[in-house]
């Protein structure tokens, strides 16, 4: 029983992925968010928001107006007025405007971020397929290395006499499924490299990894999801959008006040000229009616949209640490199975000295790899669901 321990522990420090390494995980996505065209794009577009935020805090224009009006008969002289006037919205309309604004700006960051983070994730989910991709080429290539020499020696056996046709025949189609399961994974590599690629700008990535980025210890769901919660940008978002309602409300009410406007006004008629002071006020009586009942509607509007967030948020991360605790102890029980699967190199050995038939090699062969091949499967999406929980953290 230690010598089959003993050469699982051989076997299992002989795959790839199972100790610790410095990835260039970091170094792919810090590319990645200078590069990606999306992610300029969405900032540069938030960036032209911010602008139109910090627009219309100021007084209206001035207007002038130039009337010059010829009289008839002639001796009834022209007539010429000039006028010049400037409105105001009542005076506190100025200081809630800029309120709303400096809210609708902070806003602006927390949406970029939410952009930023999916741009990220779908990145870092690409780079941990490659990893999986690169770790899986690595143990197909040496399986496609032992099933060569298996169907050669099985083919010398056969014109020696010592194999029958249908041995030949296992060997051979192992030796065909692996040089197609080969084929596949390149070409999985091929579509995942180039989708890093198209990420990073066009700027080309190549990942080489064969390890997964060392894990940080995962806290109990309670924090996990409190965690997650204060650093999820799309509930910054919603509850933003309540605070901007609420000074969308204020800078309504300041509007439905009445508009004061001065100027000055000139009037020459029949050689005699008079120039004065004016003044106006501007009575909101019909215009912005209901205006501040739909503020208060999308103030309630956005509360709910906090809470149907909120629950959403709490099923969504619930079903992702299930996830990740039901693929934690697969992983486990996988590493406790694969003690009593011998490997690949140990059941070749025992079929050339006559311990095991050419039938029970190839069927505990097959056991062997697609037990070792779940594994590596379970081990992506355990790192796979990791990087979706803290995908607040990118």
């Amino acid at each position: 029983m230690n010598y089959w321990k003993g050469i699982f522990l051989g076997i299992v420090i002989s795959i790839p992925g199972l100790g610790f390494a410095q990835s260039n995980l970091d170094a792919v996505l810090n590319s990645i968010a200078q590069n990606n065209k999306a992610i300029a794009a969405n900032k540069q577009y938030w960036e032209a928001r911010k602008l139109a935020f910090r627009t219309g805090l100021t007084p209206e224009n001035p207007e002038m107006v130039y009337d010059y009006m010829r009289g008839r008969p002639a001796s009834a002289g022209n007539q010429e007025d000039f006028a010049v006037t400037q409105t105001f919205d009542f005076p506190t309309a100025y200081a809630k405007k800029k309120a709303l604004s400096k809210e609708q700006i902070a806003q602006t960051e927390f949406q970029a971020a939410a952009f930023r983070q999916d741009i990220l994730l779908e990145a870092k989910l690409s780079y941990l397929e490659m990893v999986y991709l690169n770790k899986q080429k690595a143990i197909l290539a040496r399986r496609l290395k032992t099933s060569e020499s298996l169907h050669n020696d099985f083919q010398k056996k056969f014109k020696q006499g010592f194999a029958n046709i249908l041995e030949v025949n296992k060997a051979k189609i192992q030796l065909a499924n692996l040089q197609n399961e080969l084929r596949r994974n390149e070409s999985q590599l091929k579509l995942n490299s180039e989708k890093l690629t198209q990420l990073n700008g066009g700027s080309a990535i190549v990942v080489s990894d064969t390890l997964y980025p060392t894990l940080a210890q995962i806290p109990v769901y309670e924090k996990m999801d409190s965690l997650v919660e204060v650093n999820d940008p799309i509930l910054k978002t919603v509850k933003q959008q309540k605070e901007i309602s609420i000074k969308e409300k204020e800078v309504t009410k300041a509007l439905t006040l009445p508009k004061p406007g001065i100027g000055y006004h000139s009037q020459a008629i029949l050689g005699q000229k008079f120039n004065g002071a004016r003044i106006g006020v501007t009575i909101p009586l019909w215009q912005d009616k209901n205006k501040v009942k739909q503020k208060e509607a999308e103030i309630l509007y956005s509360e709910l949209q906090i809470h149907n967030h909120r629950t959403e948020h709490l099923h969504e991360i619930k079903a992702l640490y299930d996830q990740y605790e039901s693929l934690r102890l697969g992983l486990t029980d996988y590493q406790s199975l694969m003690q009593a699967v011998h490997s690949d190199v140990l059941l070749a050995k025992a079929l050339r000295l006559g311990e095991i038939s050419t039938t029970e090699y190839f069927m505990e062969l097959t056991y062997f790899y697609n037990s070792y091949d779940n594994y590596l499967a379970l081990e992506k999406e355990y790192n796979q669901v990791i990087a979706e929980l803290y995908k607040f953290a990118l």
